[in-house]
């Protein structure tokens, strides 16, 4: 009896563990509902900010920038405060404009900065954003430079 309530409970938790999903799965914290799966042809990308000698994880997966916790978690992937003012200037600028659903990618990392970036939803709630191929790369760098990406997504 003891056994079956312990695996009742550990089932209970599970289900409530895996039900409460992840913020990063989705474009906003309120959550508007999901953009259709494809391009978002009505997607504000900004000026990508182009960093020389600056670490960040270079993902396809866009995080939500809406809140100031999401901002702040999305900065400190960044050393040095010199480089988390420039990317904190960067999310200041949509906020400004009526920007509300603000998402963000570190898009490429290497020695060029791409000409821009693709972006695209994928129905549930995610989007990705992916940097343009350089026409003509360079072979070689001697400080690689880290690209992010910041899109102002439609809302409904």
């Amino acid at each position: 009896m003891r056994r079956r309530r312990l695996g009742l409970l550990l089932a209970t938790a599970a289900l409530a563990v895996t039900g409460c999903g992840s913020s990063s799965s989705s474009t906003t914290a309120t959550g508007p509902s999901p953009l259709p799966s494809g391009p978002v042809p009505d997607a504000r990308v900004l000026p990508l900010v182009a960093m020389h000698g600056v670490a960040g994880q270079v993902s396809t997966q866009a995080m939500p920038l809406v809140t100031p916790a999401q901002q702040a978690a999305f900065v400190r992937q960044f050393p040095g405060a010199l480089v988390q003012r420039r990317v904190r200037g960067a999310l200041r600028a949509p906020l400004q404009h009526g920007g509300s659903n603000l998402v963000g990618a570190v898009v490429a990392s290497g020695c060029d900065v791409p000409p821009g970036v693709v972006v695209t939803a994928d129905g549930q709630g995610g989007v990705t954003v992916v940097a343009k191929e350089v026409p003509s790369p360079l072979p070689e760098c001697l400080i690689p430079v880290t690209t992010v990406a910041l899109v102002d997504l439609p809302v409904d």
